[in-house]
């Protein structure tokens, strides 16, 4: 679990560097007019036409990754694509006659180590330094003195570089390695402080036995199918599906304040008592506040805030506190709204039997559009087994080990 966390903490950085090499290959447009103006002032002697063809290229594939890096800036091959932009266009360039822009080969190299991948940067390198002979084939294929000695001096520049470069990712990876290390541990500990909070107001309530575990695995089953729908796909990122999953065992820590003879009740509840316990998620947001304020993900705190006091609002304004209605209704507490349902419905107390899987779907169904999201309704039946299959595990170890699936 700790590898594809560490790796997807990789391929965010990569994601982050896909779009600045976006953005820095505008600064391309730029090379083709200084060059046209050092040559009008005498500093070289270029073929206009080439250069207007290389300016007119750059400004094409600009705009064509800029808007394709918005879809896709998370591809694993988008570094390989810009790879072989920047090196045709440094190529390019490097034939034009009367532009000598041999330090030009080590920008590629440059750019790709900002990836931290060593295999990246291997192929690249060895690629650029193919493709920098290659430019001096053509350009020096009358010349075979300059060829050569152009060719030694760029050939031992090279190999200072790679042993250069090859340091830097080394070092920049472990660091950020052992950083993200550092970070996971803090927050696990988190998580831990966090969980007790949840199990306090668990072992208060003796009649759920694991509902926060059955509750977790509900809520991750939800949200990754519901990361299918294409509209939902922005805010369920695997970041925040971790964080709402965290999140869902605070849902009733506003519990911990309510009197044990009112929490434990087996009777129906008196108005006074009801109305007490439709206090608890103000409570619950209140201590998140109050003891949570160190934590660093402010998206977590937002999230675990948004849990604690919405997962009792309704689809149809009819919930409390505040009475939000539809999608004004954080969507993971909507998400969590259902699974608490779910849960309540499947598990057994000691006023009623648990409903079998059928009743509870038809029951919930009904609902849809009124108590609970009519998205999140319809994309239940697609985890009708797995959700049968942890109502029954009496032992909550299957709960625990859909949350921690990757």
């Amino acid at each position: 679990m700790f590898a594809s966390k560490l790796e997807s903490y990789f391929l965010d950085n990569e994601k982050k560097v896909n779009k600045l090499i976006a953005k820095f290959l505008p600064l391309f447009c730029f090379i083709g007019p200084i060059i046209l103006i050092c040559d009008k002032i005498g500093f070289f002697d270029v073929d206009d036409k080439n250069l207007i063809i290389f300016s007119s290229l750059v400004i094409f594939v600009t705009i064509l990754f800029s808007l394709f890096t918005r879809k896709v800036a998370r591809n694993t091959y988008l570094k390989y694509i810009y790879f072989f932009v920047f090196e045709g266009l440094i190529f390019y360039l490097s034939i034009i006659p009367g532009v000598d822009l041999n330090i030009g080969y080590l920008v590629v190299p440059l750019l790709a180590a900002l990836y931290y991948s060593g295999r990246f940067s291997l192929i690249v390198n060895i690629t650029s330094y193919f493709v920098m002979i290659l430019s001096l084939v053509i350009r020096f294929k009358t010349n075979t003195s300059w060829f050569y000695y152009k060719t030694v001096s760029m050939t031992i520049e090279f190999l200072i570089w790679i042993l250069v470069e090859f340091a830097i990712v080394r070092t920049a990876k472990g660091f950020l390695n052992d950083n993200y290390k550092r970070n996971k541990q803090i927050h696990n500990i988190q998580l831990n402080l966090i969980s007790g909070f949840a199990n306090l107001v668990e072992a208060k309530d003796t009649t759920t036995g694991h509902h926060i575990k059955r509750i977790s695995a509900y809520v991750k089953l939800i949200c990754e199918e519901l990361k299918k729908i294409p509209r939902f796909q922005t805010y369920l990122t695997s970041e925040n599906i971790e964080r709402i999953v965290s999140a869902a065992p605070l849902h009733d820590l506003g519990k911990i304040a309510i009197p044990d003879a009112i929490l434990c009740k087996t009777t129906v509840l008196t108005s006074d008592e009801f109305n007490l316990i439709k206090q608890h998620p103000l409570m619950g947001d209140q201590l998140i506040r109050d003891n949570m304020s160190s934590i660093e993900d402010a998206e977590y705190i937002r999230i675990a805030r948004d849990v604690a006091l919405h997962h009792h609002e309704w689809w149809n304004g009819n919930g409390y506190p505040d009475g939000l209605s539809g999608r004004n209704i954080p969507l993971c507490a909507r998400i969590i709204s259902t699974a608490d349902v779910l849960d309540a419905l499947l598990s057994k107390r000691p006023y009623k039997d648990g409903y079998t899987i059928d009743k509870t779907y038809e029951i919930i169904s009904s609902l849809a559009g009124i108590q609970f999201d009519p998205d999140i309704i319809g994309i239940l039946p697609k985890i009708k087994n797995e959700i049968e299959e942890i109502a029954n595990d009496e032992s909550g170890r299957l709960a625990e080990k859909y949350v921690s699936l990757d």
